[in-house]
């Protein structure tokens, strides 16, 4: 852990760390690179409409891959080929002979644009800096670029997009290369200042502020520093230098954790708030917008609350809901997929994969009688088996915990058959409840006058503010 001085973190160890929680998370929530599920995407060049290329990509994924493509293309002009995705093999690259970690094409969540025309190994980031819409297109739709030497041992591979874990699954950005609070206890300044710049993505990622955060809520931050005796040098709001090393010395001052990232625990001892309490009165502009589906009577996208932060949102007939937890925007308690049949269970629409209600109420109807339908009025499942099926491995669940949960509640054992339930009103409730609970509802902004008449389709429209 410690270089022979033991003064530094050795760099290499913290970049291994990385690597190696970063491998187990994506098997663990993409599972066996060998048996991903794929679909086949048709990228359609925006400004003429012809198929450039027909690509397998991870299901979950396939749609964003099609919308980055039809919006950068449209944007910039740009229709590149792709060579490929699903791909199992190993990381290549410079310095990365006989490496054993996994590339992400093997779990069909990466893409390379004109690989024929731009070899990695030419190290040439050109082409793609010439079409920064093309780029901004991937970014918005959950991707990340490795152009600007985000990865490759910091050398940019200008032809590689990937997709972006970290806004599906936030708890990557939160746990990869992270320091315990004892291990950052025993760092001078200048190493906290490096590691917090080390960390400011992942922690921005997580909706928090750290080096490089800029916006109004920066400003808010440095005056709150400022008024308890720290110096700040920097511009008014944005993150820079002199704002990190205050923010840093502010929380050794506050004895909480000393990573520069300005979460829940520091906020609330400055007395500022962050995350979800964004001012929605100066967003809800078609600007901010960024619709990229519409499917029934919803309309789903992204909404733009800093330079480097985007919230999703999700807009009813009646209102839009922007940021909170999965089954809160869609009024959909127990994160319902319902890939054919949402209409004949009462949903309105789906977002991000999900089947969107009107209204909680609906959607905990809903998940009852899919509880009914598939556990209690089936002979298939046992408690065990149902939650597999329900909560599978692969979307980063524990199908296991759940079913024990589930269990306890009843008073049964796991291997209990769904089917002894029939009939039980009161065990569909507690079944329902249960998970209502561990899918979480936390909630986030409602706006109620922007409706999906506001929307020309799925793109932006003259919205109403």
């Amino acid at each position: 852990m410690w270089d022979k001085k033991g003064e530094n973190i050795t760099y290499n160890w913290l970049k291994k760390l990385k690597q190696v929680i970063y491998e187990d998370k994506r098997a663990e929530i993409l599972g066996d690179p060998n048996q991903v599920p794929t679909k086949s995407v048709q990228l359609k060049c925006g400004t003429t409409g012809r198929i450039v290329n027909t690509v397998k990509f991870h299901a979950n994924f396939a749609n964003n891959l099609e919308k980055a493509y039809l919006e950068g293309s449209t944007a910039s002009g740009y229709c590149p080929k792709s060579s490929g995705t699903h791909n199992v093999r190993t990381v290549r690259g410079p310095g990365l002979k006989g490496s054993t970690r996994m590339s992400n094409h093997s779990w069909a969540i990466a893409i390379d644009f004109n690989a024929s025309e731009n070899p990695y190994l030419k190290g040439n980031t050109s082409v793609m800096e010439q079409h920064p819409e093309f780029i901004r297109a991937f970014e918005n739709n959950g991707f990340k670029w490795l152009g600007d030497g985000a990865g490759r041992n910091s050398v940019g591979d200008d032809m590689h997009f990937e997709i972006n874990l970290a806004e599906f699954f936030p708890e990557l950005a939160g746990s990869a290369g992270r320091l315990s609070t004892k291990q950052l206890s025993d760092l001078k300044m200048d190493q906290l200042i490096k590691y917090a710049n080390s960390r400011s993505q992942a922690c921005r990622n997580l909706g928090y502020l750290s080096a490089g955060s800029t916006g109004e809520i920066v400003s808010n931050l440095q005056k709150a520093l400022i008024e308890k005796g720290y110096t700040i040098e920097d511009a008014e709001g944005e993150i820079g230098e002199s704002t990190l090393a205050s923010i840093i010395k502010f929380q050794i001052d506050s004895g909480i954790r000393t990573d520069g990232c300005v979460g829940p625990q520091t906020a609330g001892k400055l007395g500022i708030k962050i995350g979800q309490d964004y001012n929605l009165s100066k967003l809800t502009t078609v600007e901010n917008f960024t619709p990229s589906e519409k499917t029934g009577e919803v309309v789903s996208g992204l909404l733009k609350i800093s330079p480097d932060k985007n919230v999703r949102f999700v807009t009813t007939p009646t209102e839009t809901r922007v940021g909170g937890t999965l089954a809160w925007r869609n009024n959909n308690p127990g994160n319902l997929r319902l890939k054919t049949a949402w209409q004949s269970y009462g949903a309105i629409g789906r977002a991000f994969g999900f089947a969107t209600f009107e209204t909680f109420e609906d959607g905990y109807r809903a998940l009852k009688t899919y509880i009914d339908k598939f556990g209690f009025s089936s002979e298939k499942h046992t408690i065990a088996s149902f939650m597999k099926m329900y909560a599978p491995e692969q979307d980063a669940n524990k199908p296991a915990s759940y079913a024990a949960k589930i269990a306890q509640a009843l008073g049964a054992s796991v291997d209990e058959q769904m089917s002894s339930f029939k009939g039980n009103e009161q065990a569909l409730e507690v079944f329902a409840q249960v998970i209502k609970k561990v899918e979480g509802t936390k909630e986030g902004s409602t706006i109620k006058q922007i409706t999906t008449a506001s929307f020309d389709g799925a793109s932006k429209g003259g919205m109403v503010a």
